[in-house]
C-alpha cells in the first residue's frame, strides 16, 4: 500500500464542504484582509502640533541662552527666581535645557 496522493478508488469519497462554513470562511479572510489594510494604510491619529511655551519654560531658555548653561554665570537675583520656580534641581535644568538647545 502507497501512502500519498493517490487516485485508488479504494479512498472513502470525500464530503463536500458546507456552504454555510465556506461563505463564513470567505468573509473571515475578507475581513481580517481588509482589518490590516485598515491598521497598515490609514494614519490613526492627527499630526502632534508642537504647543507654545509657557513663560517659565520660555524664561528658562532665555536664562539658558545668556548663561550658556551654566548656572553660576546668572546674577544672584536670577539664581534665586530659577531656584524659586524649579527648586533645587535648577542648576541641572538650565544646563540640560541650554544642551536641548544647542541640539536644535
Amino acid at each position: 500500500m502507497t501512502r500519498g496522493f493517490s487516485n485508488n478508488e479504494n479512498n472513502p469519497a470525500k464530503t463536500p464542504v458546507n456552504p454555510a462554513i465556506l461563505i463564513a470562511a470567505v468573509v473571515f479572510v475578507v475581513a481580517l484582509i481588509g482589518g490590516l489594510a485598515y491598521y497598515f494604510l490609514f494614519p490613526h491619529s492627527a499630526p502632534v502640533t508642537p504647543r507654545p511655551l509657557t513663560e517659565s519654560e520660555s524664561y528658562l531658555q532665555t536664562k539658558a541662552r545668556e548663561s550658556e548653561g551654566d548656572f553660576n554665570r546668572l546674577s544672584p537675583t536670577d539664581q534665586r527666581e530659577l531656584i524659586q520656580k524649579l527648586g533645587p534641581s535648577a542648576p541641572v535644568t538650565l544646563r540640560m535645557s541650554y544642551q536641548a538647545l544647542q541640539s536644535k
